[in-house]
């Protein structure tokens, strides 16, 4: 298949999700743990001239204990009830999913077993896919893992330390090595910030060498100061990108993007500035954010957050007392129970 055909492979699978329901499980805290912050092995701060961070400590939403796999099993099954369509699970969080490995391990391959689930990925620091005998890659694989997303905001070793504070560079690229080995279809995920621009010919030729698709990410600084900048940064990259491309495709589902192709790399960049959820009157709209587009989320205390920007249409689904019709309109309230006629999908 040539880049071109995998381009354009990658739009038509966004476009056909419309009749789906993308589930985000924050698996990132073990089962019984009472939820105060993030569980990680690194400590990313994306960039510390203008005090981005990766995740405040009290990020997570809900308080008590993390909810067990028999309980994200039923919750699953709650949902597609409720909705009755197929599901695709993204398990990513605030926090590290592998360093769970066996609850990770059970929770995937219990989710394989459910027909109605069709698409099972993970986003990871990939600090630990090449470890183990099979490597941890091999065992998510055969446990049914379909995708990962290895976030690696630098390539070089002494940058990627002072990001994340661990020297860690070459483990998560032996990790992504692994990854592609297992057969597990995979990607890299960076964050546009001032630095990635001295590294992007490294990272297109990492995908061109690779023969794997690199994601750029539009920085969405929560406080907002420093928005403007980082808005700046996508315009910057995305010119820079098109005068390297000898071909370029727009997709405008989740959200907006645009897949670069140069030589045989695959190059994705991830645009937050327009905003396509189809809940045009949303009190919250102006606070949206880039992931809340895509995902309804399921906290670890078993919390359903359909839009990230808003927060009243949580569901407790734990609470054997809500009904199909309440999940159902919470779904639809954060615009994640997509149909072909996404105008008429409104609150």
């Amino acid at each position: 298949m040539t880049p071109e055909e995998k381009a354009i492979e990658i739009i038509e699978k966004k476009l056909g999700r419309t009749k789906s329901l993308n589930l985000r499980i924050d698996k990132t805290v073990p089962q019984g743990v009472v939820v105060s912050k993030r569980i990680c092995n690194e400590n990313c701060i994306f960039d510390k001239k203008l005090g981005v961070a990766c995740h405040d400590d009290n990020s997570y939403r809900g308080s008590g204990n993390a909810i067990s796999n028999n309980e994200i099993i039923a919750i699953v099954e709650k949902l597609h009830s409720a909705t009755s369509v197929d599901i695709n699970v993204h398990i990513a969080g605030d926090g590290e999913p592998t360093l769970f490995e066996t609850e990770l391990l059970d929770l995937i391959s219990r989710m394989r077993k459910i027909g109605y689930i069709k698409n099972i990925k993970l986003t990871t620091n990939g600090t630990r896919l090449s470890g183990g005998n099979p490597n941890l890659a091999s065992r998510l694989k055969d446990a049914g893992l379909n995708e990962v997303n290895v976030s690696m905001h630098s390539l070089d070793r002494t940058e990627f330390k002072r990001i994340t504070g661990i020297d860690a560079q070459e483990a998560v690229m032996k990790g992504v090595i692994s990854a592609i080995g297992s057969g597990l279809k995979t990607s890299v995920n960076v964050l546009i910030r001032d630095e990635t621009f001295a590294e992007l010919d490294d990272y297109i030729a990492l995908s061109d060498n690779l023969g794997i698709r690199i994601k750029f990410f539009h920085i969405i600084d929560q406080s907002g100061q420093n928005q403007e900048h980082f808005d700046q940064l996508l315009k910057e990259f995305e010119k820079r990108l098109d005068a390297r491309a000898s071909s370029a495709y727009s997709y405008i589902q989740p959200y907006y993007g645009k897949i670069f192709i140069i030589g045989n790399a695959i190059i994705d960049l991830k645009d937050s500035l327009t905003n396509n959820c189809p809940v045009v009157n949303c009190k919250a709209r102006s606070a949206c954010l880039e992931g809340c587009r895509y995902y309804a989320r399921l906290s670890p205390t078993g919390i359903l957050q359909p839009c990230g920007a808003r927060t009243d249409n949580l569901i407790d689904l734990k609470n054997d007392a809500v009904s199909h019709e309440q999940i159902y309109k919470s779904l639809l309230s954060g615009g994640k129970i997509l149909y072909e006629n996404l105008a008429a999908v409104i609150e």
